[in-house]
């Protein structure tokens, strides 16, 4: 519980600021373009977060394996291909850790 308090401190540290930052130049500049340019900042920080997060921060949080080959395995990437999901990896982690329920992600 406390590294991951310190690890999320850490990352807030990181990324507040710059985030807080073009916040302000936006309010500071855009005159009566600010709510057109605050969704446009807004897109672009979520894209990038959606990007980062699977590779750079969840890893810091939780411990990843690559599924087993097995029925498990075999299933999921013939439920992905016929969503054509595009299914590059696929790992399990221990969410009980952190979770009283169960959880999955993708």
């Amino acid at each position: 519980f406390i590294m991951d308090t310190l690890k999320s401190l850490l990352i807030g540290l990181v990324f507040m600021p710059p985030l807080i930052g073009g916040f302000t130049w936006i309010l500071q500049r855009a005159g009566p373009w600010v709510p057109i340019q605050l969704w446009a900042f807004y897109l672009v920080v979520a894209l990038f977060f959606m990007t980062i997060y699977p590779v750079v921060i969840a890893p810091l949080f939780s411990k990843f394996e690559t599924l087993p080959e097995g029925t498990l395995r075999t299933k999921i990437e013939e439920l992905a291909g016929n969503l054509k999901f595009p299914l590059k990896k696929l790992c399990r982690t221990d969410g009980s850790q952190r979770s009283a329920h169960s959880n999955a992600y993708m």
